[in-house]
């Protein structure tokens, strides 16, 4: 069950440490962890961290190769100027402290009695921890209770149960972070927050699950981990912070956001997203779109229903499984036999399928034949339609032969359409 305050700690709670004062729509903050070997190097990552905006900064303990909490501790903890958790991971939970058990309990428990806003204790001390500390930890420290499972993610049903039992536990805030093998992995981690009864952390580690950090805000976790630099993240998959404050919109996503996607294998290296959330910022968009790295079709669409996914851009390799996919397909896609946008229709609009089901079309026919045309033309508009006319004259293709190198979807859709606009139909 939550903490109750004790004599000596009651008159330093806060309103925002109080479990009963936690309210769903409370801000999801941007949290990065300083990972140096030495004092003098994460005193550095701290001033790093603070000039960067985030809002919590996580110091790793074990991450340092000397350390002595006496002199140590209280030096790291006043050198932030915003709120930061105390975390001393020990190696049997993804972390390098390999010492005694009770020293690093007693770290952690000395950090919050010197005023730490957060200790992170991992489920499994947590019966320790607490026993240890009888009261003594302040309830103006928050205790995150963590769960970090780097093989792979547990059943929806045993995560939720997991939760429960972290918050009966005495969590203030519930932390569960597991290694997403399949996009779905991610799915089943972010309905924690969809279903959160407190403050919950819930991320996916590895680049399958990167959606369940980008998205945090839009499903209202506690706080998200993004690195200072590529090359410092504490965990796989963690964007850096410049990514998800610029390029992921992190602080204009709320409930209401409208999500999109590249859906795609590989699919890290595209471009999509600087694309399409550059043109939701120019035109005041509440969206946001992300890379979705898919290896089943169907499963990732069953499992993210009940999420406000309105439209997928889709690449290599599953443009035909697209096509297959899509409850209703837009003429030229189908004659072209490949996908490359879904869009979500909503239930009642024609659709057989009473929850709308997705459109399928095919835009790589146009912007391809487009773009040799202008060539051929010396740079002049053709001007043909999305949905397969022509707006204008004959086109520069008729008569010629042309080679198609590659029988993937945007291959399939090229050789279709030329076809067409050869024999001048469009």
């Amino acid at each position: 069950m939550p903490r109750q305050p004790s004599a000596t700690s009651a008159a330093q709670a806060t309103p925002e440490a109080s479990q009963a004062a936690w309210s769903p729509s409370e801000p999801t903050y941007i949290c990065t962890s300083v990972t140096a070997d030495s004092v003098e190097g994460a005193l550095a990552e701290i001033e790093e961290a603070s000039a960067a905006g985030v809002d919590v900064i996580e110091l790793r303990l074990d991450f340092l190769s000397t350390f002595d909490p006496s002199s140590d501790l209280k030096r790291l903890m006043d050198a932030c100027k915003v709120p930061y958790i105390v975390t001393y991971r020990p190696t049997w939970e993804g972390g390098n402290y390999s010492g005694p058990e009770p020293e690093r309990l007693a770290t952690l428990k000395y950090a919050a009695i010197l005023g730490a806003p957060y200790v992170d204790v991992e489920f499994k001390a947590a019966h320790l921890f607490f026993a240890e500390t009888r009261g003594e930890v302040p309830v103006s420290t928050r205790v995150i209770l963590s769960s970090h499972d780097f093989q792979k993610t547990p059943p929806r049903a045993e995560l939720h149960a997991r939760a429960a039992a972290m918050r009966e536990a005495g969590a203030d805030i519930v932390k569960i972070a597991a290694m997403a093998n399949d996009i779905t992995d991610a799915a089943a981690v972010l309905s924690l927050l969809q279903e959160k009864t407190g403050p919950t952390i819930a991320l996916s580690m590895g680049e399958r699950g990167q959606i369940t950090r980008l998205l945090a805000a839009k499903y209202g976790g506690h706080l998200t981990f993004a690195a200072l630099s590529a090359d410092r993240a504490s965990a796989p998959g963690q964007p850096t912070i410049q990514q998800l404050q610029g390029l992921y919109r992190f602080r204009k996503q709320g409930p209401g956001s409208k999500l999109f996607g590249i859906i795609g294998n590989p699919v890290h290296h595209s471009k999509s997203p600087l694309i399409h959330n550059s043109a939701f910022e120019h035109i005041g968009f509440d969206g946001v779109y992300v890379p979705l790295l898919i290896d089943d079709m169907p499963s990732f669409l069953e499992a993210v229903k009940g999420h406000d996914f309105a439209g997928f851009s889709v690449t290599i390799p599953h443009k035909q499984a697209a096509l297959d996919a899509a409850s209703e397909v837009d003429p030229v896609a189908a004659q072209i036999g490949a996908v490359n946008t879904l869009v979500k229709r909503q239930a009642g609009d024609g659709s057989d399928d009473v929850s709308g089901g997705w459109k399928g079309y095919n835009t790589d026919w146009h912007a391809a034949i487009g773009a040799i045309e202008r060539g051929l033309s010396g740079g002049q508009q053709q001007g043909a339609s999305a949905s397969g006319g022509s707006a204008g004259s004959g086109s520069p293709l008729e008569g010629r032969t042309f080679v198609v190198v590659g029988a993937g979807g945007a291959g399939r859709a090229l050789a279709s359409r030329r076809r067409c606009r050869a024999a001048g139909r469009g």
